[in-house]
């Protein structure tokens, strides 16, 4: 084991110089630690690029509600239309009706309630 290390500090000593060293220390503790590291660059970017497709989302949603907006004062045909589907309104001569998904229903309990508990 001795001979191995007494090897590998010759091949140092040959192939590398101090200053050689010493950059190479800077370099990766530049890269690999502290605040600004190659990892967290990387991970920075990443939040970037969703934080960047959250807002774009957003800024189509904020664009179809102004548009919406703007038709709505301009067409009393599609504020109608939308307060009738919305507030389930009708006239006099209609009849609504409301169908409801599976999934947004209420959960129900499978027992009878006429059935007794156990002791």
């Amino acid at each position: 084991m001795k001979e191995h290390l007494s090897q590998l500090w010759q091949w140092t000593r040959r192939y590398l110089r101090g200053w050689t060293l010493v950059c190479l220390g800077v370099v990766a503790f530049v890269l690999f630690y502290g605040d600004h590291t190659v990892f967290s660059s990387i991970s920075n970017d990443m939040e970037v690029d969703s934080l960047r497709r959250v807002l774009q989302a957003k800024m189509d949603t904020t664009e179809y509600y102004r548009r919406l907006n703007e038709r709505l004062t301009t067409d009393p045909a599609l504020m109608e239309q939308i307060v009738r589907e919305q507030y389930r309104m009708k006239r006099a001569h209609e009849d609504v009706y409301v169908f409801i998904d599976d999934d947004d229903a209420a959960p129900q309990s499978n027992a009878p309630a006429s059935e007794p508990a156990d002791l």
